[in-house]
């Protein structure tokens, strides 16, 4: 899966088989279990699919953030960009370097190998 995520607008999801669509900035629940369908895990104000590698954060039931560990997908390998920017393979200074262009709408933090996680605010 690729995933590219465009600070405080949306997160684009683009599947293996080409499948693709948007999460926006303060969209529902609701929708994003269209979206997905059922969660796999759920609580108040987070949702999560694909082994906890996509956590979805809600206030007042709207999108807010959007988690990502790489790492922990089991199933399928994920590349995260940040526009058309490519996060997955660079290493330390290169993902700080990013989220220094970015601004406060983008964390990243580097893992062992790979990416660690990656919020991405709305």
């Amino acid at each position: 899966m690729q995933i590219y995520g465009y600070p405080d607008e949306r997160v684009d999801f683009v599947s293996k088989s080409a499948a693709a669509g948007s999460i926006m900035a303060g969209d529902s629940r609701e929708y994003v279990e269209e979206f997905f369908g059922p969660a796999h895990t759920r609580s108040e104000d987070e949702i999560s699919y694909f082994s906890r590698s996509v956590v979805l954060r809600f206030e007042d039931d709207k999108v807010r953030e959007i988690a990502l560990y790489p790492q922990r997908s089991k199933r399928e390998r994920i590349d995260v960009f940040v526009g058309k920017t490519r996060l997955s393979g660079l290493d330390a200074n290169g993902i700080a370097e990013v989220v220094s262009r970015t601004g406060s709408g983008l964390i990243a933090t580097p893992a062992e190998e790979g990416l660690g996680e990656v919020i991405f605010r709305l």
